[in-house]
């Protein structure tokens, strides 16, 4: 039995970074949803009666991949966050990149539960999955600033996330934020397989690949524009608790902070287990 687990645990990981099309997630993603709402049926329903609340909420999230959001503890959160220690740029390298410092800690802020355990987003964010949500991880990271010649990693260049086939993620700003600062950006409506060939129907057929998610590409700006020259993204600048969901299924990076280093605080929930099942069970027992 722990062999099969095993071959199903390695067999989805391998299938999440397969080079499937957006479109072909999605019908994985439908799958996923009803084997959830089946196993949680009665939560499901539950879940469902508070549909009418967050109808506005909904129809944006699910047309532009994206929604701003306020919360009565966002700006605790942040000042907590911003007081746990830190070594500074090339210490707690647990991401594996030099410019970044994964915070310890994070998930037994008081502010932090508070916001975990918050019903109504939870049920706002199970509603835009189709079932109910799970949490995937919970953490927070410093990114400083680095020599001109440092090559950007994967994070600060373009591309989709494939974290699970249905997961919605909750961003919210440490620190204050400006252009200087290494702010997150987002191309609205990237998110689903239709808005995404509507945005880049004008594109060259040698792009097509990158933009149907097949070819999972890191790229930057100057190619950004080669495969479409009228693209605006969503670049989110704002104060210590600036607070958004989004659907990272759709095109987004971040860039490299120049002067000033950037707290981000993040939430993934998913549908599934995950590229990594036991992540969240790893950050509750480091408590």
């Amino acid at each position: 039995m722990e062999d099969s687990t095993k071959t199903l645990e390695v067999f989805y990981r391998r299938l999440l970074k397969s080079p499937l099309k957006l479109e072909e997630r999605e019908r994985i993603r439908l799958s996923i949803v009803e084997s959830v709402r089946s196993q949680r049926n009665a939560e499901w329903l539950s879940i469902s009666k508070s549909l009418p609340k967050f109808k506005s909420q909904l129809k944006f999230l699910a047309n532009n991949g994206y929604l701003s959001i306020s919360h009565p503890v966002s700006l605790e959160l942040a000042k907590d966050i911003s007081r746990l220690p830190r070594g500074g740029r090339g210490n707690n390298l647990r991401t594996g990149n030099e410019e970044v410092e994964a915070l310890s800690g994070v998930i037994n802020i008081n502010s932090v539960q508070s916001l975990v355990n918050d019903k109504a987003l939870y049920q706002l964010v199970s509603l835009y999955l189709g079932a109910p949500a799970r949490i995937y991880s919970v953490s927070a990271a410093w990114q400083y600033p680095m020599p001109t010649n440092h090559k950007p990693s994967n994070a600060q260049l373009w591309h989709r996330d494939r974290d699970d086939f249905a997961f919605l993620k909750l961003f919210l700003y440490g620190s204050d934020v400006d252009k200087t600062c290494g702010p997150h950006a987002f191309i609205p409506r990237t998110h689903n397989s239709k808005s995404s060939k509507e945005i880049f129907k004008s594109s060259q057929k040698k792009y097509e690949s990158i933009i149907d998610g097949s070819n999972h590409q890191f790229f930057n700006d100057d190619l950004l524009k080669s495969i479409a020259h009228n693209i605006k993204p969503l670049i989110w600048v704002g104060p210590k608790a600036t607070c958004f969901l989004e659907d990272t299924n759709g095109f987004h990076r971040a860039y490299m902070p120049t002067k000033k280093p950037r707290l981000l605080f993040q939430i993934i929930w998913t549908l599934g287990p995950g590229f990594d099942p036991d992540l969240y069970k790893r950050q509750l027992e480091a408590l």
